[in-house]
């Protein structure tokens, strides 16, 4: 048995959060939990969701009663009356539309009209609040993204821990769990963060989060963000996220920070992130640490510092193995940075600072001065 309030998938779990104090901890059963509100469940001052093994939260609905129409079947649906995502796109796809379907756990493709639907495929018909699959779903599980955050809130020193979380319809630059209004201090960890639309956790703008041992993967634009002051992001596995193909100029990739002061990012596995930077401070991040972290594969640098101010990055293991121009380490317009001891090899740059006109920032002009680069090892082809 698990410590703390038991909670199981029958349950009101918002009723019993709020019917309990503050700092409460509550034992989730294994089970799906799927949160009958847009933003999913509200913590509140410090309260800890614990889930047990097999404690899946889920931000699809299920879609049934299911009519043939071709070659392809049609349910009714839960959409909004129009495609209602942000963000910008890779050229060629439709990674803005939040409302993705799921058959039996495995996400089908987006495809743009009725009439192109075919197997391991979807269409969404907004208007019409009806969703298409290519494959016959009789005696299949089909799910459509519903919930736009799963945890959430304005209360601080939340913990969320040893869930599955997945299959949000969180819009590009959101987490599926993210404190909002400047909350601080939560604790994210040991969960599997997956299938989601737009970020997997965003640890929000009041900083201080401590985000550890989350094995974070296939989420539609990117792994992890944050902003604000302190954050640690250790331990983690951050793999194949931006699965939607969002614009890597945009934000795309593996994470993204931005605004923050003292970030540490440690320890983490980061590899084959799509279409952007594996690990990536851009605008305005001070005292930033990237250290004993290993890191490959993907399409974009695998640590980039851009238009930040002082950082340390030391005794990383980079290696690309996936993309002839690669980066090893990218300075982009970011003073006081002190590169050492990290061992890169077989990127197409090693170490590389590039200057570009980005005017000034919260700490000065953005431009590359005061830059120490010593004790790599960097090995290529």
């Amino acid at each position: 048995m698990g410590l703390g309030v038991p909670v199981t998938p029958a349950d009101d779990v918002q009723a019993i959060l709020d019917a309990n104090p503050n700092g409460t901890a509550f034992s989730f059963a294994p089970g799906t939990y799927r949160p009958p509100a847009q933003g999913g469940y509200t913590p509140k001052q410090g309260q800890r969701l614990i889930g047990r093994y097999g404690a899946i939260l889920n931000g699809a609905k299920v879609l049934s009663g299911w009519t043939q129409d071709g070659a392809a079947w049609w349910a009714s649906a839960f959409l909004p009356g129009s495609n209602n995502g942000t963000g910008q796109c890779a050229s060629g796809t439709l990674c803005t539309h939040r409302q993705d379907v799921f058959r039996d756990g495995v996400p089908l493709a987006r495809v743009a009209t009725q009439g192109e639907v075919a197997a391991g495929e979807f269409f969404t018909d907004y208007a019409a609040n009806r969703v298409y699959v290519g494959d016959d779903p009789a005696g299949h599980l089909i799910e459509q993204a519903w919930n736009n955050r799963l945890i959430t809130g304005t209360a601080n020193n939340v913990t969320v821990q040893n869930f599955v979380l997945q299959f949000a319809a969180n819009d590009a630059q959101t987490g599926v769990v993210e404190p909002t209004s400047g909350a601080s201090g939560w604790t994210v960890n040991y969960n599997e963060v997956r299938y989601n639309h737009g970020v997997g956790i965003h640890h929000g703008t009041g900083g201080l989060a401590t985000v550890t041992h989350n094995y974070i993967h296939d989420n539609g634009q990117l792994g992890g963000a944050g902003q604000g002051p302190g954050g640690l992001w250790e331990a983690n596995e951050i793999t194949a996220n931006n699965r939607l193909l969002f614009f890597a100029g945009f934000e795309a990739g593996g994470t993204k920070w931005v605004n923050t002061d003292g970030l540490i990012v440690r320890g983490n596995y980061v590899h084959d992130n799509i279409n952007g930077a594996q690990l990536w401070t851009d605008i305005d991040n001070i005292h930033t640490t990237y250290e004993n972290n290993y890191v490959s594969g993907g399409t974009g640098p695998l640590i980039e510092h851009e238009i930040s101010y002082a950082a340390v990055i030391r005794n990383n293991t980079l290696v690309q193995g996936g993309s002839p121009d690669g980066i090893g380490v990218l300075i982009f317009a970011s003073p006081d940075v002190e590169v050492y001891g990290n061992t890169v090899y077989k990127c197409f740059h090693g170490i590389y600072a590039f200057q570009q006109d980005r005017g000034t920032g919260t700490y000065g002009p953005r431009e590359i001065h005061n830059l120490n680069v010593h004790d790599n090892t960097i090995t290529q082809t």
